[in-house]
């Protein structure tokens, strides 16, 4: 069965897609293809905005709004376009509640972690006995 071509009343001509025909100028990094009717529209895609000083997209840094845990044990890493969040050693990034968790190393080898007799997990570390 054949589909009905679309073609708008004011126009009498078929609407072309030039983002999905790869006909548009949109390469730039960060930039994306948005078709609008007659053409298309270059935006900067999320984590980018537009620079001031040209037609390009530069990357947003994320950090500078701290979203991510801060003090000792948490930061920021801006990337293109995103951002992560990090914990170091001993704790791990929870996404939900957005802090750095204690990781319970004592929890492997039977409650014995890394230990050959007892362990006892403290706050981002553990105590071998």
């Amino acid at each position: 069965m054949r589909m009905r071509e679309r073609i708008h009343p004011w126009s009498q001509q078929q609407h072309k897609n030039e983002c999905d025909l790869g006909v548009d100028s949109c390469s730039l990094p960060g930039q994306v293809c948005n078709n609008t009717f007659g053409g298309f529209r270059c935006d900067c895609a999320g984590g980018y905005e537009p620079s001031a000083t040209s037609d390009s997209c530069q990357d947003v840094n994320e950090c500078l709004n701290d979203p991510c845990p801060a003090g000792p044990i948490g930061s920021c890493n801006n990337t293109d376009g995103t951002y992560s969040c990090n914990c170091v050693g001993g704790f791990i990034y929870n996404q939900a509640t957005n802090t750095c968790d204690d990781v319970n190393e004592c929890l492997a080898n039977g409650g014995k972690g890394n230990c050959s007799d007892e362990c006892r997990n403290t706050n981002g570390n553990f105590i071998t006995r």
